[in-house]
């Protein structure tokens, strides 16, 4: 299973924006990570046509999913992410 993580990722090592739990934690885990620039500590990134998050990111993913696809408006799309993540009391 590691190895074939390692591998995938070899396979994306382009220059792309990514995210992980922390670059410490992808050194530690990876080996030395290629791409400190595209790299972005965010629940969910989209680049182009890829759109990644980590684990607990679904709703960010979510809505840059939805945003790519020009599925509604983004107000709209926001306005739903707004609703599903903080509810009705603030």
């Amino acid at each position: 299973m590691i190895s074939t993580l390692k591998n995938n990722i070899t396979l994306l090592k382009i220059q792309r924006k990514s995210l992980q739990r922390s670059l410490e934690m992808m050194d530690d885990n990876w080996g030395t990570y290629t791409n400190e620039a595209g790299y972005q500590e965010k629940q969910a990134v989209s680049d182009k046509n890829i759109v990644t998050a980590n684990g607990t990111g679904h709703l960010e993913f979510t809505r840059e999913l939805l945003l790519l696809l020009h599925a509604d408006t983004p107000e709209k799309i926001d306005a739903a992410y707004d609703y599903y993540k903080n509810g009705f009391v603030r």
